[in-house]
């Protein structure tokens, strides 16, 4: 084989080689934009994995403040039941006293006060119930799901 023609097999492989460079570069850089997605995907899902944590804590302590509310209700209702049952008592037991229209009036002041009082703490239960159920829709959203504490 001749120099000249060993020549044009050196160039000739030299084409294939650049042209399979190019072809390998064109698949690197192809490859690095989609390890740059993945990477940028997986530091969104660690995100929401992190706000989802904090959501759960949020809806952990709004149930627990629920119950403490719902408990603190029920005491409400019944303080207002015996002041209904004092207040009947005190009507049948003092109904030819002087002072029994001033001590009704007093007794059915304190007996409207207790009722607004637990109309407003149903209406924060009723709000806390709303905020828990929309906390818990959020998660199930994100594909979490929530099971009773």
């Amino acid at each position: 084989m001749s120099t000249y023609d060993q020549l044009r097999d050196a160039e000739n492989q030299i084409v294939v080689l650049e042209a399979e460079i190019e072809s390998l570069t064109r698949r690197l850089s192809r490859a690095e934009a989609d390890a740059y997605n993945i990477d940028n995907r997986y530091q969104a899902l660690l995100d929401d994995h992190a706000q989802c944590r904090n959501l759960r804590n949020q809806l952990h302590d709004k149930v627990g403040d629920l119950n403490r509310l719902t408990r603190k209700l029920e005491d409400e209702r019944l303080r207002n039941d015996r002041l209904k049952d004092e207040n009947r008592a005190l009507r049948l037991a003092s109904a030819g006293a002087e002072n029994y229209r001033q001590r009704l009036d007093d007794k059915i002041r304190e007996v409207l006060a207790m009722e607004r009082a637990i109309k407003q703490r149903d209406d924060l239960i009723s709000d806390r119930d709303q905020t828990i159920s929309n906390m818990r829709g959020y998660l199930s959203q994100l594909g979490y799901t929530y099971r009773e504490i």
